[in-house]
């Protein structure tokens, strides 16, 4: 597996494909991003993440859904036995996208006895298929893959009221991209050709079905990433700022200040004495 800074990529780890890891986590796990899903089930033992800046425990029957704008670190305070399910973002529909991606949503579901039970054998399913190799197998794989990601949307939507908008999905692919290049020089006019929009109608459009304007998405999804980084590295601010996409560290100041109320330097300085 790749690793660029915090953010790892895909690559050897071959999640393009779909993966199904068993572990115990015995040991803590920085703080770090990924380019890639992944569903973390804890099937027993006690903890806690902190997800985007927010701690939660841990405990049987925890599911996670971990987008490529989430940080996390993990804390086990008794082994933490974890099913783990990374797969790349091609392979997420459009319309659970919209559900799923957002700088200001990390989805933690507690599942009850039967929903942990109904997860594990749609994971069981999906390894036992993963070593399959003939003429069915990769749709196979993606429908069971499907048909867990639609389970956690239903769960999402009974306990945090979330419905989905159809009309997002055509903005999938200039979303989707946003994902993967939000740290690097990206223009209006780029992004907005990946769904085919000029960048005027694409504006008009982000604003109109998201309630946010595509300047403000991309800030947070940096200042997010930033925030990772003031935590869990050395780099000066500057350097942040730059590997954080920003075009001049007093643009940084400023947005970061506007989306998190604290400098970047206060911000850094509580964390670490906390």
């Amino acid at each position: 597996m790749a690793k660029m800074g915090l953010r790892y990529h895909s690559g050897d780890w071959l999640t393009e494909h779909i993966t199904v890891v068993r572990k115990t986590l015995r040991h803590s796990v920085d703080i770090h991003m990924h380019s890639f899903y992944e569903i973390e089930f804890i099937k027993s033992g006690q903890g806690s993440i902190v997800l985007n800046g927010q701690s939660y425990k841990l405990q049987a029957g925890s599911l996670m859904l971990l987008t490529p704008i989430d940080f996390h670190s993990v804390n086990p305070d008794k082994p933490l036995d974890i099913i783990n399910i990374s797969f790349h973002e091609s392979l997420v529909k459009p319309v659970l996208q919209n559900i799923f991606v957002s700088p200001n949503k990390n989805i933690l579901l507690q599942l009850s006895a039967l929903e942990s039970e109904i997860f594990c054998r749609h994971t069981d399913m999906l390894e036992a298929e993963l070593k399959n190799n003939d003429e069915f197998s990769e749709n196979e794989r993606e429908s069971l893959l499907n048909t867990i990601l639609v389970s956690i949307a239903r769960y999402m939507r009974i306990t945090n009221d979330v419905t989905p908008c159809s009309d997002l999905v055509r903005l999938y692919a200039s979303i989707s991209y946003l994902l993967q290049n939000f740290t690097g020089d990206l223009s209006l006019d780029t992004v907005a050709a990946q769904s085919g929009y000029t960048p005027n109608y694409f504006s008009k459009l982000f604003k109109e079905l998201t309630g946010r304007t595509y300047i403000d998405f991309l800030n947070s999804l940096r200042v997010n990433y930033a925030r990772m980084l003031l935590t869990s590295t050395n780099d000066s601010v500057l350097e942040i700022a730059q590997n954080s996409g920003f075009d001049s560290p007093s643009n940084f100041a400023r947005v970061f200040k506007e989306l998190t109320t604290e400098t970047p330097l206060s911000y850094r300085k509580k964390r670490q004495m906390s």
